[in-house]
């Protein structure tokens, strides 16, 4: 049996397009991760949608913060229970949660060209 021999141009081709494809994935993968990190950022940072949130309920009465903090491992518990309920439609879910942060991480990326902050 002979093996094929390929040209020296298919080569070429198909070393191109595999590191063309190498090249998507990984600036996929980073706009991923800048969506998960700018996400993170945005909400933890001193000065963040967290702890203004807090701020206002301390301001209110101190025990908001603690019932707040229950009502969001109530949810929490509850959402990882309706995620996990029906594994059928579980990538469709994954897949909208990752290109969900694919699109927060084009955001950040513009944003911190345009304006150099996120």
């Amino acid at each position: 049996m002979h093996k094929p021999v390929l040209s020296k141009s298919a080569i070429t081709t198909n070393l191109t397009r595999s590191l063309l494809e190498d090249a998507l994935a990984v600036m996929v993968v980073g706009f991923v991760v800048l969506g998960v990190g700018g996400l993170v950022y945005k909400m933890l940072r001193p000065d963040g949608w967290v702890s203004n949130w807090l701020q206002r309920l301390w301001d209110q009465s101190p025990s908001l913060v603690w019932l707040a903090g229950f009502l969001c491992a109530i949810l929490v518990i509850a959402g990882k229970h309706i995620y996990h309920r029906n594994a059928r439609g579980s990538s469709a879910r994954g897949n909208a949660i990752a290109y969900a942060f694919l699109a927060l991480g084009l955001f950040f990326f513009f944003k911190l060209l345009v304006t150099g902050a996120l």
